[in-house]
């Protein structure tokens, strides 16, 4: 993906290699500069390189951080402008922007590196030992030596089945670690400092009253858009059925962009989409596919993640492919359902899970349970013998309790948000944003620090539930909250009783559909319209698909690796093809496991 690559010192690794080894599309462009270290940036336009008049400091930005006016609106910072910041007042000023960017200066007078990461960690940044030094990179594969197929991280791993993503610094690859979120980074060729300058600090304000709460809320993620957008050339914001996307089209007004909605011809997604897009009166391209259409790109979602991401992603390249040629710049409404509306806190629309918690264990105990994909029972069936060591499945949860109480202070409903936030959306999500950036530049208003303190302030009790995100949503979009949700299929302005019912529904539906199936043996099966991708039947049913993962999880080439227990396997796809279970996520996994060791034995 586009990104930062570093060596240092710069005998350690070719860091030219290393840009070219990020490089996926014929439109990016990569560059590099050799000093005491090695910096090398690949972007889709002429990398932003800075050099001072001695040539003695030489920096790159990739990314756009934002900084804050007299007025209080954002202003892009030029990497010519965060030279001379941190020649005049060092590293400091940098504690101070906003948005999602990656910044890294190689002094030769102080024969050192600096790179700073975003507050947030939306773009990724991975380091390890090499040769004598350090070298960094936004893609692993360039972190490695030629031919160089890394090894497993036995916790790192089971973190990656179990919860989606590693956690915290770990990858699954031993000796190799992600830089935290608001790092500022030195290294000298002997010592590594690491200073975190910010963190999520959720201060529910009891007596602010809703009215209040919702007029912050408005003005906030209304500045936060409308900013970027000022910046940003043939932008578009990608629409589905939910309340995020429609919050920013909203915001959005009358400022010119595009809408952009992808799914299977007739989802609700789509269907919804089309409604508010032509209320709003915005151009949109609506891209329809079928699951032939886009299995050719199986194999570049980790490709450009080095298996952090899914090949059950490979719909969003052929998206991305398709709206490349009409746009620049992706807003996303990322995570905005989890931080306002609260959407990890209760399970379903209406459930309670971790928001009623009572204590640490209970809190972590709730979160285990809504992450999980695997269980470690379930791992140990899977997996041979003696692939993961005595333990790692222990400290895998054992270090998710640790990454969740790292919010001690805060009320424990805050502090799983602060986790979800901090860990899970970085770690287990940014990767799909990984695959978006290899074809456009992105854009996260809901990773604003004006619109997340109008939400920290909100108690988790209104989060929960979407309660006060329902009643904004009305006040500041009341037209568009006429418009069905696609979890409830019922309208935003629904009484609370009637999501319940709605939700239910398709939930009851979903049951229904899969019992159907089994007690007809495969003679009744009801297509679901409501989602984008359908791979519990697709890996079922259409020949290519399950061709793709029959290959990948019972080849003979997968046996001879050792990894999985054959019977195992065969129990899993055959409880999955006669309807008794929805395996597909955990076919997606271990398929995608097997898929990026090859692509790593490849580069041999």
């Amino acid at each position: 993906m586009p990104g930062i690559v570093v060596a240092a010192p710069s005998s350690v690794a070719s860091v030219s290699e290393m840009a070219a080894s990020i490089v996926h599309r014929e439109w990016q462009r990569a560059s590099s500069a050799e000093g005491w270290a090695g910096i090398g940036c690949v972007d889709l336009k002429e990398p932003m390189l800075a050099r001072h008049g001695s040539q003695k400091v030489f920096c790159y930005l990739y990314g756009k951080p934002y900084e804050a006016g007299l007025d209080a609106s954002y202003t892009p910072v030029s990497v010519g402008r965060c030279l001379e910041i941190y020649r005049e007042r060092g590293t400091g000023p940098f504690k101070q922007f906003d948005g999602g960017y990656l910044f890294a200066v190689c002094d030769d007078e102080r024969k050192e590196v600096v790179v700073i990461t975003d507050r947030y960690g939306l773009h990724p940044l991975f380091y390890r030992e090499r040769a004598g030094g350090l070298v960094f990179s936004s893609e692993i594969k360039a972190l490695l030596g030629k031919g160089e197929v890394p090894e497993f991280d036995g916790v790192g791993l089971a973190q990656r089945l179990m919860y989606h993503s590693s956690l915290g610094e770990r990858t699954p690859y031993k000796g190799i670690r992600a830089l935290p979120p608001a790092a500022m980074m030195r290294y000298d060729g002997s010592k590594l400092a690491i200073e975190k300058y910010w963190d999520y600090h959720y201060q529910e304000d009891a007596k602010a009253t809703d009215e209040q709460l919702i007029q912050e809320l408005g003005a906030a993620i209304t500045s936060a858009l409308r900013d970027r957008l000022r910046h940003s050339t043939r932008p578009v914001i990608p629409l589905s059925g939910g309340m995020d996307s429609r919050t920013l089209v909203a915001a959005g007004g009358t400022t010119k962009f595009g809408c952009v909605t992808f799914g299977l011809p007739g989802c609700d997604e789509i269907a919804i989409a089309k409604e508010v897009a032509a209320f709003a009166k915005k151009e949109h391209l609506v891209i329809e596919y079928g699951p032939d259409d886009f299995i050719q790109y199986a194999r570049d979602p980790l490709v450009m993640t080095d298996g952090q991401n899914s090949l059950t992603q490979s719909f969003g390249v052929l998206a991305y492919e398709r709206i490349r040629p009409l746009y620049d710049t992706y807003f996303e409404a990322l995570a905005a359902d989890l931080s306002l509306g609260g959407s990890y806190m209760t399970r379903g629309v209406l459930g309670q899970g971790i928001l009623t918690a009572r204590n640490e264990k209970e809190l972590c105990d709730a979160i285990d349970s809504t992450l999980k994909v695997f269980s470690a029972a379930q791992i140990r069936e899977i997996f041979t013998e003696g692939f993961f060591a005595e333990g790692d499945l222990e400290k895998a949860r054992s270090e998710l309790d640790e990454a969740v109480l790292e919010g001690r202070g805060m009320s424990l409903p805050n502090m799983g948000d602060r986790f979800f936030m901090q860990d899970y959306v970085r770690r287990a999500v940014i990767p799909g944003c990984v695959v978006n950036r290899n074809y456009l530049w992105d854009e996260n208003p809901t990773y604003d620090l004006r619109y997340l303190k109008a939400v920290m302030r909100i108690p988790p009790e209104k989060r929960a539930k979407h309660a006060l995100y329902r009643k904004f949503f009305i006040r500041f979009a009341p037209e568009f909250a006429k418009i069905r949700y696609h979890k409830t299929m019922r309208p935003v302005t629904s009484p609370l009783f009637f999501w319940q019912i709605g939700y239910f529904y398709q939930e009851g539906m979903n049951i229904l559909r899969r019992m159907l199936f089994r007690w007809s043996k495969g003679g009744i099966d009801m297509k679901s319209h409501r989602s984008y991708v359908d791979y519990e039947r697709w890996f079922r049913d259409n020949k290519a698909w399950r061709a793709l993962i029959r290959d990948l999880l019972l080849s003979e080439r997968t046996m001879k690796r050792g990894m999985f227990r054959k019977e195992a396997i065969e129990k899993m796809l055959r409880e999955h093809d006669q309807g008794k279970a929805d395996h597909s996520k955990k076919m997606g996994h271990l398929a995608s496991l097997e898929l990026t060791m090859r692509i790593f034995e490849e580069r041999k």
